[in-house]
């Protein structure tokens, strides 16, 4: 999405830009996922457009829809889990680990961060 992104910024006349547009009218891979992706969160697709500002704006939402989605589909999987019940007991209006959140501490950590959290609230 940043090279897209990139490169609609360019002029008209470098080769990048020909080629990206060429490729969207084509409506290669990464081009028909963008309109995928568009389409499954209802926004519009701005893509073939290449303004620079508006697919940076689409960028974020299809990004921010696209955690949502995936935050809401690692809760529902915790809430059906059979292995682990005790993430049904979770309350997912409360924080009591702010360090889950924190973007410098990598997947495994906050695996144990919020393995450890579930214990403490039962």
């Amino acid at each position: 999405m940043k090279y897209i992104i990139k490169v609609a910024g360019l002029p008209d006349a470098r080769l990048q830009k020909i080629v990206a547009k060429e490729l969207i009218a084509r409506n290669v891979y990464w081009a028909k996922q963008w309109e995928l992706m568009t389409r499954r969160y209802g926004l519009p697709n701005n893509l073939a457009s290449l303004d620079p500002g508006g697919l940076k704006s689409d960028a974020g939402l299809i990004l921010a829809k696209f955690k949502e989605e995936k935050l809401n589909m690692a809760r529902q999987r915790a809430e059906f889990s059979e292995r682990f019940t005790l993430y049904r007991e979770l309350d997912a209006n409360k924080k009591p680990c702010s360090s889950v959140n924190a973007s410098n501490t990598d997947l495994f950590t906050r695996r144990w961060l919020f393995r450890d959290c579930a214990l403490l609230q039962t």
